[in-house]
């Protein structure tokens, strides 16, 4: 998805605070015909294992729940849903 998106400050100098810039945000996508539990457990193990993400990959340090039900272009999977809804991140 491409939007908006915060890029803190220090990576260039002369930056003194964190600006918005255009950028790509990531996103899971899968078939609406995916199990209800599968969908959970996908979504449940990407922030229980966040950690381990973001040591593979750096920008996995970014991941949270504000970040991840913040306009979404697609409905999120039932199972994805009660995930968020479960953490108090999703009211819908």
């Amino acid at each position: 998805m491409i939007g908006i998106v915060p890029l803190p400050h220090g990576p260039y100098p002369g930056m003194t605070s964190e600006i918005a810039v255009g950028g790509v945000e990531n996103a899971l996508i899968v078939q609406e015909a995916m199990e209800e539990r599968l969908a959970y457990d996908l979504t449940r193990v990407l922030f229980e294992r966040q950690a381990a993400l973001a040591a593979m990959h750096p920008e996995a340090r970014h991941l949270s729940l504000a970040r991840a039900v913040a306009g979404s272009p697609d409905p999120f999977h039932a199972g994805a849903g009660r995930f968020y809804r479960e953490r108090g991140a999703w009211k819908q």
